[in-house]
């Protein structure tokens, strides 16, 4: 059995005339939100040993604010394959992840994140920024996770 966690970035700030989307950091309401849905996670003892993150700042931010609340500081593992990534990018990621590992959070963006939450467990679910869904898999080894694997969704965290 494995775990995985999807979680949505924190909110950020607008974005500037020339910046680049990638570039935008989170604002004080999601700095504030990931910590917070950090430590709920602690609470909970949902916590991931690895992280993989889409490399835009917002994610990788929700990302280290989320950890730095946890027991453990497991791993974050920047992914430009995850910046506004559809699910098959996060079972390639996924298919990467050494089998020691049992708990894997994916830190990324809306639609690709719904999308693939509703592909693995069945569940319709909007996704606000900094929802965190706690998903067990079937799997021994994530080789194993495919477009037609399917989990049960145990915990989301929202706000």
């Amino acid at each position: 059995m494995k775990t995985l966690i999807l979680m949505r970035h924190a909110s950020a700030e607008a974005r500037e005339n020339d910046q680049h989307d990638v570039k935008r950091p989170l604002n004080t309401k999601g700095r504030k939100a990931a910590r917070k849905t950090g430590r709920i996670m602690k609470n909970y003892a949902i916590l991931p040993q690895r992280v993989l993150s889409s490399f835009a700042r917002r994610a990788n931010q929700t990302a280290k604010r989320v950890v730095k609340q946890l027991a453990s500081a497991p791993e974050i593992v920047l992914d430009e394959s995850l910046y506004l990534a559809e699910p098959q990018a996060f079972i390639e990621a996924l298919h990467q992840m050494p089998d020691e590992l049992q708990c894997v959070m994916i830190v990324g963006h809306n639609p690709g994140l719904k999308e693939f939450l509703q592909m693995l467990t069945g569940t319709v679910l909007r996704f606000p920024k900094v929802t965190a869904a706690y998903i067990h898999l079937p799997l021994d080894s994530w080789k194993q996770i495919t477009m037609d694997t399917r989990g049960e969704l145990d915990t989301i965290i929202s706000w």
